[in-house]
């Protein structure tokens, strides 16, 4: 291949015809000086076209070590909610690949379906980049295999809709419908908010040290936070309480509602006033009322 007429190496790389033999050998010189922090994870070779300005027959070919894999097993699966289904994780028998322990991979629908995957597999696992784990095939089918399938019920053991684009509690009591309520209020507490402590606040959420009567009163969950995140927090809830009506009729996650239709809503409907103005001098209050009343506002909202 390295003989062909018009093909070369990158610029970085040289091609030694020694007999039968081709060896290529990186320029260092040229490559370290312009790129000194840049990794290197293969060749490239290039073949230009027969005719100054054609296309004809030109291609670029890259070639790349086969990154390091190991051989492990499914043991179990761990499923996380998200707006409209669950995201899978797999648990596996803990491997090493370079230098680095891994025990969880990432599981999309489509390695379900298309590897063919159940619990209690062989597969093989790599890391894509040298950075991220991700299942290569599946090996050998266990002896005792069990189907992944996503959970249908909510944490208090409810069923689980598709509301719209939205996974939601068929038990319209459930706490899963606040504290849902409370997460769609962290993320806007943190709009336009460089390296917001989301995640913090969602585990804090999950955890209920925070839920929708303290969220407004932060010295409640301080405790838990480090300067820096009281800091954002502070920011966050100095940004929700500007057209906060319209900003908690958003997180109610009525399908189809964006935060511009919730504030065209407030300013536009006086019936929405009926639930939206109940002590709305006070925060929590407000949406303790709204929460009271999801139903009947979603069914407003959608008319």
């Amino acid at each position: 291949f390295c003989n062909y007429p018009n093909v070369r190496a990158s610029s970085t790389y040289i091609i030694n015809n020694k007999g039968d033999d081709t060896n290529i050998e990186l320029y260092e010189g040229i490559f370290d000086d312009l790129y000194p922090d840049t990794k290197r994870d293969g060749i490239v070779f290039k073949k230009e076209p027969e005719f100054y300005g054609s296309d004809e027959g030109k291609f670029e070919l890259a070639l790349k070590p086969q990154p390091l894999s190991s051989i492990t097993k499914i043991t179990d699966v761990s499923w996380k909610k998200g707006k409209s289904k669950f995201a899978a994780t797999a648990i596996i028998e803990p491997i090493e690949l370079g230098g680095v322990t891994i025990s969880r991979v990432t599981l999309p629908d489509k390695y379900i379906r298309e590897m063919d995957l159940h619990i209690g597999d062989t597969i093989e696992v790599t890391r894509a980049g040298d950075v991220i784990p991700r299942i290569v095939k599946l090996v050998k089918e266990g002896n005792d295999r069990k189907d992944i399938v996503a959970p249908n019920i909510c944490e208090h053991g409810h069923e689980l809709v598709l509301v719209g684009k939205s996974l939601k509690c068929s038990e319209k009591d459930c706490d899963t419908f606040e504290r849902d309520f409370v997460n769609k209020i962290v993320e806007v507490m943190f709009w336009g908010i460089k390296r917001a402590p989301k995640s913090k606040m969602y585990r804090l959420v999950g955890s209920g040290d925070i839920n929708i009567h303290n969220i407004m009163d932060p010295d409640i969950y301080y405790v838990k936070l480090t300067d820096r995140e009281r800091t954002l927090v502070s920011i966050g809830l100095h940004n929700l309480k500007e057209n906060f009506q319209s900003k908690i009729l958003y997180c109610m996650n009525i399908d189809g509602l964006t935060y511009d239709k919730a504030k065209s809503i407030i300013e536009e409907y006086n019936d929405i006033n009926e639930y939206l103005e109940k002590d709305s001098s006070d925060f929590s209050k407000s949406v303790s009322y709204i929460l009271g009343h999801s139903e009947s506002i979603s069914k407003f909202i959608k008319h």
